[in-house]
This record gives structure tokens, C-alpha cells and sequence, in this order.
């Protein structure tokens, strides 16, 4: 080839474009969360084709995440090799590494790989238990984004086993007690570790997590543990352990004596080893008819399985591997299937069945660790209402009919124990059976036809038709009566106390059910669970409530009836001895109890407080005489006796209601409809609402027409009751500019339209109680009554504001409500559920659901390619707080400050101004916490940010408006560069026509115009420059005029009217002339009509990216040496203002390297584009608190 034709790159001799394939590098820290460099990137108006020193006092290297950092702020560190662990590692001494904590960059398993490997490191691979020790205690003390974080352990899609990334040997695993969970050998997957727990969990290695890096710092690490190689002659190995296949058949005690084998019969104590297990019994010919000895049995005869022991004890039973229809029976011992169910394990006779055997020996004195599911307290208590007993690690409750609104499926009956973070009950041993047994034999007083889900099901089609326990548990026990029937549909499993039994049922059935929770786990209370905060007890059709504190008799009673219930009514002995018991476990030694036995009046028939005969008794000392007693007595029962005593009734003493009406524990999920609304009304609660939003003014109506047509529907104007339905009306506005008439005159503000008392107001804190002018109320015209606007209005942000308005004022759209038809159907439920994504206004927005910190929450939005939730106008307010009262429970949002509380910045970078504070949590001085959630009402709140709340919000913006520069076009000198555009305000000072103006700007710019503003972040950087200038009390031309061939307001460029800020409302286009201007006045940058001829300073503003030419004319005719004295203020303040910043940061160097993980990557040097979204201090701010 021609030698002109060829590329290389810039000095390098031969190198050609794609000698070196480009790779993304993801950053470190920062505030981009792992996010890949962006190359090329602009900063400071230069661009960067890779990491960059530049603006760092420390020379680390960084980048930016966006093509332009000015804008967005947004970096993050690169990843570089250097020597020793003094930058982003952490050292430790006794395990010779340096270890790296990436718990703020969010990244797939192999892009963590790639960033460890680019630091001259490795994910973790950890070889020790001290070393799980010490990163198990680093990554619990921190709070990090991420529950789970990447390590180096990985496994291949054709290989059952495991390795780690960096190639050291496996020696050791910490296994979630249930992984691995799937038979997965077709698969890539990962390890991540869960932060808390410390356990490992096999993941697909596209998840998005935190990782751990780790490198060799003088030493490489000695592994822990002697790897010894080689098994005897015919066994095969396996991780530590050799393994063989006998060839002779034999009971399980001659296979136990190890007569061919000299080693102990097979455990399996996960998936892999059970994987490689089969292929040894592959290797060695086994077909349908042969079976093979393992080393388990139920030992005690009890129906319980359990590993034989070895050397005194015995590895615990945390995998099965069940053929279907197993285990059938008790006493039995184990062998493994050959054929079509290979590996499979099923329960033979121990004595007469014979078959071949599988050892197993360790050849290492070092064995996996292996850790449970989570620690469990043995002696922490059961929440309220939860049984359980000595020696038990788990807690119970039996969701029966009397408690529940209805039986539920299998499915169901899991979901609700989950939803509570409970699961279906398992029962992993024979004691938990007895206690659920005897739990439900006290509490019902026949269980004949009553049969009650567990967790037990064979639905997993790749377990071919074994049974297992929901909650992962192995199946220890054989108590199931299956029967071998093929097509056999019943694939859950109900147990009913009276057979002590597990019978198959089909899983749609519709049973109670019994849940299961760890004991010091914390229960969680969805929206539609309502236990009841005191522990009412259930037994045979009644509740009872127990309660310590001491008062005397008649307070007791009150305090019973005021719950529906009447102190304690006894009835049999088995009644007795089930109070007894609770009160034995309530308190500490003897106590007496009131019960609700009395006698005010000597001789008087006795009867319980409920009105009851009294037709059992267990009375102390031979019985009780009421014609001895001539005073007022009551009644105790001993707690250790259950003995009953009189006693004054004066005494203090603790006491027992009990009440026939069982209470609920859940509220419908659904709300109640009483009945329908007609086509094209909307269902809000139990009203129709109908919304009439005009297309142009000439459709508007007055309030007096509003009222009219809402009363030939037979409805009124809108009683707006609460925030909600505030909200709601608020959220159907969008896209309209028009505010809409409610049911509220000024000659009673106390009631609405339809009589209904006002509970609720949302009027607008500048809302102008008249319009009218001097000369109406000269002319006596002022006494024209004033009705409520609902507003669609965004100045001031005051969208859904309420404003009165003269009612013949016509122009507005109305809200018209009236009850709902009873007698028709709902045809719509507004509760219907919600899709994955929610769109709304060009935004799609997605609910994280669970127990969640502001962390948690932020890196599930970014696993989901979205961000926590930055709300940007009242629309989006209103819908959000509809959303998030339907879900009834708080919920995270984007908001969040690194200052303590001092200032507030949106987690997506959005400079957005709107805030929507709630009363309660703004006046309260004690309210703490840097990260903002959204309550039910729609108000924000403050809490710590490590609070789990029970969801997040997170959205996707719409695509940004701007147009993609490849290449950047500067603006011209003495030009500010804003978004887009580019801003000249040097004319502020002059005074033009708005003619003579645009004239002006296009001599300076060929594409230039007079000021035009798209949005509120363009204003708010117009009023800011406006204000550092010294021009605050200046008002300037817009761009903005009446046309008079359309009989609209215009922008000069043709652009669409998508943003006002007007006074109070739009001009009425009917009154204007072919000479109306719009001005913007500095101080609040509302705007004004103005003569087209006033002579009016002014800004120029011109697309960046189509500037072709920069001519800067002299000024004609006016001022000509104000501009010379205004470059001259302007560098000054310029000047001043660079020392001043520099002396606040040198002050604060300190804290602010402290914020290096989510600050900005330099700090910024004062120019005229420094906004508030800039995370930096602020000569605005300085200002504004330096007369404080």
C-alpha cells in the first residue's frame, strides 16, 4: 500500500489504530459508581483523550464518566499499578496483602476482574479463616450501597467445580447452608458474598455488585492447610477427598465395617460432590437394578436422617438428594440409584436388602468450613403472637380460618409467610413436629377436616418428582403417605395433627397454613397485616389477652370491655390448664391474676363478668360462701396453681380478658368499591370524578357554568378531602396549561359546594385574594364574588395551588364528582396491579420492593440501568405521592446530603430546584439523617441513611433534548457558555428598543438573538448572572411578543411555548397589541408585559453548536463608555472573588479530600458558570449568609 494511505497513531513510530484494542476502564471512588471513562472528555474547556492529573494537588489520575464534566459532574479515579498499598488499598500485615474495598463501584464479575487485574491485583480469593475473619469484619462495619460484593471464586459452564480467579487452590468454602441451589452444570456462574452474613452464594456473572480486590504485598499469602496429593490405587479424588466404588454386594452393617473399601460409607455434603459421585458410579456400570450403600441412616428410629458418625461426630445433614416418592419409611438406611435416577437416594432395609457401597476418605487434615444460613440466637424471643420452646431454634405461627379472610393455595399460603419473612414451616427435626402437633391440638378443639400447608412440595420439575422443603431445608424425615401413582398432580403437602401425618394434596386446594420464622429475626408488617400490638392469644374459638401491669379490679374491667372483651371466664380444665401454662411462662414465681368473678351484694346469684354460669370451679380451701362475705370481693387465680382466691378488689394485680370475637389479621388488598361510574369518569375512593381540561380559552368556562354542568350529571365542583385526591387531580393535569375550577366560593370558605365541611385546603402561600382593580373598586364593581382556581400555573412553583378568581372569569377547565352508582359494578378499579414500569410525562419509573437502605436502594436502581428517583415539578410530585400511597409504605427517593443535613443534592446529578418538604419533619429540630425518603402523605422526610425502609422509587429520564456535539464550538470571548448556548451580558447595561436589541445581538453574532429561556434551570442561570454581575434590580428584554397573525405570545426563534413564568397568570391575548414585549426582571425573574418602544437593557444568547461567525461590533449611539467601565467591575469582582474561593478551600482542604469518595474530582475555580448543582461552595451562598 501507498504509504500516504496509512494510519498510526500520534508519536509512535509504526503503531497503527488498532494496535492497542480499546477496553473500558471503570473508575474507582468518585461519584460515578464504577461507570466507564468517558473518551474523550471536556474539562475546563479542554479536552482529555485519557486519565488526567490535572486540578489534583494529590496527582492522582481521574476521569470523567461524561463527555463533558462541566456539566455533570460526575468522575471517578482510574485505575492504575503502583507499588505498596498507599493510595485506595489497605494493608494488612499478618496476612501479607493489601486488600481494596470497591463498595461504591457497581460492576459485573468480569468487569470487577478487569479493574483488580489493571491495579496489578486479583478479585479476593480467600484461602484462611483468619483472612474470611478479617474481610468479613471489613465489609460488616462498613455502609456500603450493596448487601452482596464479588470475589474471585468462579465456575466454568462445563465443570461442576470451582477456582479461584488469581489460581489459587480451593482449601476452603463458606457456603450459604442452602448453595449450591440448582443443578447448574450448563451454566457460567460466579460467588458473591453476602456482607452481612458473611456466607458465599453462587450468582450469573452479569449481576452488577461491589467487589474486593486483593494483591501480594511483600509476600504472597501461605495457604492455610496441607494440599496432599495422590489417592490409593483405585480411588478416585475429588477436592480433599479420595472416593470408591465396591463391587460386592453386602447389608448396610457389613458395608458400615468397611470390610472392601477400610473407609467410612459416603457423605455428600453439597451438589458438586453429589455430581461427582454420579459420574464414579457412571465410570463403574451402574443400570437400574443396582443400588449403593451411603452412610446415612435414621439412627434413633424416629423417621429421622442423619450422617453416621465418624472419629465421635458427624457432619449435619445440609443436602438431599431424594429419588420421588422418598423417604417412605422410618428405621431404614440409605443407597444411592443407578439407571435412569442415578444418584438418586432412597431408603431400603437395613438388614435384608444387599448392595454394592461408596466410600469415602479424606486425605487432608484440613475440611471446608461450612457455615449455616445465618447465626441463629437460641435464646432470642419469638416476636408477638409466635410460638415456640426451650431448644427450638425457630418460631411458629398457625394462620387459621378464624384469623385470616380466606384459605389460600399452596402458592398463596407461601407468598403470605414470606411477605411477613417468614417461610412455609419445615420441620429439620423430630422435635419441631411434636411441638407443631401439640400446638395445634391445644388450639383447636377438634382439627377433624382441618388440614394445614407446610413448606413440604415436589413442584421443581428438575428434582423429577422429590420432595423438598420451600425454605431450602434438607428433607430429614419420612412422614409423607405418598403413594406411587405417576400422574400423580398432588405436589404439596398439608399436615393435620390428628394422623401426625403429611398428606399429598393438589397445590391450587385451598387450606391454613403454618409459618416459620428464625428466632431473632425481625418480622416484617406489610400494609395489609395487622396484627394487633398486644399478644392476643387464640385457643379453641376464643382470644385471650394476658396482661402484667397491675390495677385493681374494676379498672381491669373497663380496660377488657374497652378491647370487646370481659375478664376471664373459665369453663373446663383444659381451658384452665392452657391459661395456666401462659401465665407460668409470663411470670416469675407465684402471682395472682384477676379473673372476672365478684360479689358486690351478700347473697347475690354469682355469675362471670361476661354474663356466663358459672359452671366449673377449681377454688382453694374448700370453696368460696357468698352469704359470709359483707363487703365488696374479686376473684384471683394463682399462676402456679391456677388455684382462685378472693381478694379485695382494690388490690393490684395483673389480668386476663377474653373475648369471643376473633380479630383479623389482614385487611382486604383490594379497596371497596360501592359501586360504578359512568364512561369516561374516573374512580377516585368511592367518588366519580370527571376532569374537563379546555383546548384553548374560547372552550374555558366560568365557575357558575362549571357548577351547572357537573349538576346535570347530578354531581357538584370537587370537594377536594386530602393530599391524595389533591395529588391525584394534580398528576391527570400534565400536558394542560390551564388551572380548573373546585367546588369553593369566598362566601363560605368553611364548606364546599355540595355542604361537606372543608377538612383540607391547599391554598397557595402568595394566593391574591382579589384581581380587581382601583378603578372596580372605585366604580363599586368590587363586591363581584371570588372563586377557588385549582392551578396549573408552575410559577413559583405553585402547580395544584389553590388561588381565588373572579367566578365570571371564564377560560378554566373543572373537576365534577358524585357518588357512585350502588346499583351497578365497578367496571375499573384505579387499584389495578402495577405493570414492571410505570410511565409518566416521558418518564418510566420502577418500584424496589423489600427492606432496603438509601445504599441498597441506590445500587438496585443502578443494577436495573436506572437511578433513584429526582422529582422535578409538582406533576411529577402528585404522581409519585398517588403511587406511593397506593403502596401504603415509605419509600426511598434520590435526595441526599453530604454536609449533615446542611444542603441537599439529587443522587442522578439532576440540578432540579423543586422541593416538597413535610410539615412535620420541617419544624421538627430533632428530625436527623442525610438521606430523604417520600412518606405515604407525599411529604419527604429525613432519615439515617443506613434506615431499611420497605421500597425505593427508581426512574429513567426521558432522553436529553440537547443535540450531540461531536465536536465542541467554543463561544466567542466575553461569551458564557450555558448547556447549548452561549450568553453575552455585556448589553444588560444598555438601553434598546426590543427592535434596536435584536438588531444589536445579530451584529454580534450572525445567529444570535435576543434571550430566550427553554426552561426554569436556564432561568435560574440567567437570574444567577444577572445577580453576580450586580444587575439584580434590571429588567431586560425577552424574546417573547404578540403575534399579531396568530394572536399568540411568540419566541423570537420560533421555538414552542414549553415554559412561562408569568405573575400570577398568562396574558389575555384579547386585550394585547402589536406593540406588547416581554421583560424578565432580575430580582425574581418573573415576566412582565412591556411596550415594544421602552428602551430596556438586554441579554444575547446563540446556539453554540452553530455559531459560523464572531464579529464584535461597537456599540452605536448610546452609553459607549459604560462598557470599558463594566469589563473593568467585571474583572475585578472576578479577581476578588478567585481569592476569596481559593482562601475557602485551602481553609477546607481538608474536609473536602475527606468527601473525595463522592466529591467532585477538582475544585472548580469561581466563573460565571457555577450553579448550586455544582456540590461546591457558592459566592451566592457566602452572600446570602454573610449578614447572618
Amino acid at each position: 500500500k501507498n504509504i500516504y494511505h496509512e494510519w498510526k497513531r500520534h508519536n509512535t513510530p509504526k503503531e497503527g489504530p488498532c494496535s492497542h484494542p480499546y477496553e473500558e476502564i471503570h473508575t474507582l471512588l468518585g461519584n460515578a459508581h464504577g461507570y466507564p471513562c468517558a473518551f474523550p472528555f471536556n474539562y475546563n474547556n479542554k479536552w482529555y483523550s485519557e486519565c488526567t492529573t490535572e486540578g489534583r494537588e494529590d496527582h492522582l489520575y481521574w476521569c470523567s464518566t461524561t463527555d463533558r464534566y462541566d456539566l455533570n459532574d460526575r468522575w471517578g479515579f482510574c485505575p492504575v499499578k503502583a507499588s505498596g498499598c498507599e493510595h485506595f488499598w489497605e494493608s494488612n500485615q499478618d496476612l501479607g496483602a493489601c486488600y481494596q474495598f470497591n463498595l461504591y463501584t457497581i460492576l459485573t464479575w468480569s468487569q470487577a476482574l478487569s479493574t483488580c487485574q489493571a491495579q496489578g491485583g486479583n478479585l479476593l480469593s480467600i484461602t484462611s479463616l483468619a483472612e474470611h475473619r478479617y474481610v468479613h469484619d471489613r465489609l460488616a462495619s462498613v455502609g456500603a450501597m450493596s448487601t452482596e460484593v464479588w470475589i474471585g471464586l468462579w465456575k466454568r459452564a462445563s465443570s461442576p467445580a470451582v477456582e479461584w480467579s488469581d489460581g489459587s487452590p480451593v482449601t476452603l468454602t463458606l457456603w450459604h447452608q442452602y448453595q449450591p441451589i440448582h443443578n447448574l452444570t450448563d451454566m457460567t456462574l460466579c460467588v458473591k458474598v453476602d456482607r452481612q452474613k458473611g456466607n458465599w452464594l453462587l450468582a450469573p456473572c452479569d449481576e452488577r455488585h461491589p467487589a474486593v480486590c486483593r494483591r501480594a504485598n511483600r509476600s504472597p499469602v501461605q495457604h492455610h492447610g496441607t494440599w496432599e496429593e495422590g489417592c490409593p490405587a483405585g480411588w478416585k479424588r475429588h477436592g480433599h477427598s479420595c472416593y470408591m466404588v465396591t463391587g460386592h454386594e453386602q447389608n448396610h452393617e457389613d458395608a458400615q465395617m468397611g470390610y472392601y473399601c477400610k473407609a467410612p460409607l459416603l457423605s455428600v455434603e453439597n451438589r458438586f460432590e453429589q455430581a461427582f459421585v454420579n459420574s464414579l458410579l457412571s465410570a463403574s456400570g451402574a443400570n437400574s437394578s443396582l443400588f449403593y450403600w451411603i452412610g446415612l441412616m435414621d439412627q434413633a428410629r424416629k423417621g429421622e436422617y442423619s450422617w453416621l458418625p465418624h472419629n465421635g461426630s458427624s457432619l449435619p445433614l445440609t443436602f438431599t438428594n431424594w429419588n420421588k416418592h422418598q423417604p417412605v419409611s422410618t428405621g431404614g438406611c440409605v443407597a444411592m440409584s443407578g439407571g435412569a435416577a442415578l444418584g438418586r437416594w432412597e431408603v431400603k432395609d437395613c438388614k435384608s436388602h444387599k448392595a454394592m457401597s461408596v466410600c469415602k476418605q479424606s486425605i487432608s487434615s484440613y475440611h471446608d468450613a461450612q457455615l449455616p444460613e445465618h447465626h441463629i440466637d437460641a435464646y432470642a424471643p419469638c416476636p408477638p403472637g409466635w410460638e415456640s420452646q426451650s431448644g427450638l431454634l425457630h418460631c411458629f405461627k398457625v394462620f387459621h380460618d378464624e384469623k385470616v379472610l380466606m384459605k389460600r393455595s399452596w402458592v398463596e399460603a407461601d407468598f403470605f409467610c414470606q411477605a411477613l419473612g417468614a417461610q412455609l414451616a419445615s420441620f429439620q427435626h423430630y422435635e419441631e413436629q411434636v411441638f407443631v402437633k401439640r400446638l395445634l391440638t391445644t388450639m383447636f378443639e377438634g382439627t377433624e377436616g382441618r388440614w394445614f400447608w407446610v413448606g413440604l412440595n415436589k413442584r421443581n420439575p428438575e428434582h423429577l418428582g422429590a420432595w423438598e422443603w420451600s425454605d431450602g431445608s434438607s428433607v430429614v424425615m419420612s412422614f409423607i403417605e405418598d403413594k406411587n401413582e405417576e400422574d400423580d398432580r398432588r405436589d404439596c403437602a398439608v399436615y393435620s395433627d390428628l394422623t401426625n401425618a403429611l398428606m399429598p394434596r393438589p397445590c391450587e386446594t385451598k387450606h391454613e397454613w403454618v409459618c416459620k420464622l428464625s428466632r431473632g429475626d425481625k418480622l416484617i408488617n406489610p400494609y395489609w397485616y395487622t396484627e394487633q400490638s398486644e399478644p392476643w392469644v387464640f385457643y379453641r374459638g376464643a382470644e385471650y389477652l394476658l396482661a402484667k401491669q397491675p390495677f385493681d379490679w374494676h379498672s381491669v374491667s373497663l380496660a377488657c370491655q374497652m378491647m370487646g372483651a370481659h375478664l376471664l371466664a373459665l369453663h373446663s380444665r383444659e381451658e384452665l390448664h392452657f391459661i395456666k401454662e401462659r401465665l407460668r411462662q409470663l411470670s416469675l414465681g407465684q402471682s395472682d391474676w384477676w379473673i372476672g368473678l365478684s360479689i358486690v351484694q351478700p347473697g347475690e346469684v354469682v355469675r362471670w363478668s361476661d354474663g356466663t354460669e358459672i359452671d366449673f370451679h377449681n377454688w382453694a380451701d374448700g370453696g368460696f360462701h357468698t352469704n359470709l362475705r359483707k363487703y365488696e370481693v374479686c376473684v384471683t387465680m394463682s399462676s402456679s396453681t391456677g388455684k382462685w382466691s378472693t381478694s379485695k378488689c382494690s388490690d393490684l394485680h395483673g389480668y386476663v380478658c377474653k373475648r369471643k370475637t376473633v380479630s383479623v389479621v389482614e385487611t382486604p388488598r383490594e379497596p371497596h368499591y360501592i359501586g360504578g361510574c359512568p364512561e369516561n369518569w374516573l374512580y377516585f375512593g368511592h367518588k366519580c370524578l370527571l376532569l374537563h381540561l379546555p383546548d384553548g380559552p374560547r372552550e374555558g368556562k366560568s365557575w357558575k357554568d362549571a357548577q351547572s354542568i357537573c349538576s346535570l350529571f347530578e354531581g357538584s365542583l370537587v370537594a377536594i378531602e386530602d393530599e391524595i385526591e389533591q395529588a391525584y387531580i394534580t398528576m391527570l393535569l400534565q400536558g394542560h396549561s390551564v388551572g380548573v375550577w373546585i367546588g369553593l366560593r369566598d362566601e363560605d370558605t368553611m364548606k364546599w359546594t355540595n355542604g361537606k365541611p372543608v377538612s383540607y385546603t391547599n391554598w397557595s402561600p402568595v394566593e391574591p385574594k382579589s384581581y380587581l382593580t382601583q378603578d372596580e373598586w372605585l366604580t363599586g364593581d368590587a363586591d363581584e364574588p371570588l372563586c377557588t382556581v385549582l392551578s396549573n400555573n408552575h410559577n413559583f412553583h405553585l402547580t395544584g395551588k389553590w388561588y381565588d378568581e373572579k367566578c365570571s372569569e371564564s377560560g378554566y377547565g373543572f373537576v365534577c364528582q358524585k357518588p357512585q352508582d350502588t346499583s351497578k359494578p365497578p367496571t375499573h378499579s384505579y387499584y389495578h396491579p402495577l405493570p414492571e414500569n410505570i410511565e409518566y410525562r416521558s418518564h418510566s419509573y420502577n418500584v424496589v420492593s423489600g427492606n432496603v437502605s438509601w445504599y441498597d436502594a441506590l445500587n438496585k436502581c443502578i443494577e436495573n440501568h436506572s437511578d433513584l428517583v429526582s422529582i422535578t415539578d409538582a406533576y411529577h410530585q402528585a404522581f409519585l405521592t398517588v403511587l406511593v400511597n397506593r403502596l401504603a409504605v415509605p419509600h426511598w427517593i434520590g435526595l441526599y446530603s453530604r454536609d449533615s443535613g446542611i444542603n441537599y443534592q439529587w443522587s442522578d446529578g439532576s440540578g432540579t430546584v423543586y422541593t416538597h418538604w413535610d410539615a412535620a419533619d420541617d419544624d421538627d429540630d430533632f428530625v436527623t439523617g442525610e438521606c430523604v425518603y417520600m412518606d405515604v402523605n407525599g411529604g419527604w422526610r429525613r432519615a439515617d441513611c443506613e434506615t431499611p425502609l420497605p421500597g425505593a422509587l427508581c426512574h429513567t429520564p426521558p432522553p436529553s433534548s440537547k443535540p450531540f456535539i461531536c465536536s465542541e464550538t467554543p463561544c466567542p470571548f466575553t461569551w458564557l457558555t450555558f448547556g447549548n448556548g452561549c450568553y453575552n451580558f455585556e448589553s444588560v447595561v444598555e438601553k434598546l428598543t426590543f427592535e434596536e436589541a435584536r438588531e444589536h445581538c445579530k451584529h454580534k453574532v450572525k445567529t444570535s438573538d435576543v434571550l430566550t429561556i427553554e426552561n426554569e434551570t436556564e432561568s435560574r442561570f440567567v437570574l444567577e448572572q444577572l445577580s453576580l454581575s450586580g444587575f439584580l434590580h434590571h429588567s431586560v428584554w425577552l424574546g417573547l411578543y404578540f403575534n399579531i397573525d396568530t394572536d399568540s405570545m411568540d419566541w423570537v426563534d420560533g421555538s414552542p411555548m414549553d415554559y412561562t413564568n408569568w405573575a400570577v397568570k398568562g396574558p389575555d391575548t384579547k386585550l394585547l397589541t402589536a406593540d406588547t414585549c416581554v421583560t424578565i426582571k432580575g430580582v425574581d425573574g418573573v415576566w412582565h408585559l412591556s411596550s415594544c418602544t421602552e428602551r430596556l437593557g438586554f441579554i444575547c444568547k446563540a446556539v453554540s453548536d452553530v455559531i459560523t461567525e464572531v464579529k464584535v461590533e461597537p456599540l452605536n449611539d448610546l452609553h459607549h463608555d459604560a462598557i470599558p467601565a463594566a469589563v473593568v467591575v467585571a474583572v475585578l469582582i472576578f479577581a476578588l472573588l478567585a481569592v476569596a474561593m481559593w482562601f475557602v478551600y485551602k481553609k477546607n482542604s481538608v474536609r473536602f479530600r475527606g468527601l473525595s469518595t463522592f466529591g467532585s474530582a477538582y475544585y472548580r475555580q469561581t466563573s460565571s458558570q457555577a450553579t448550586e448543582s455544582d456540590g461546591n461552595v457558592l459566592i451566592t451562598d457566602l452572600d446570602a449568609h454573610s449578614g447572618e
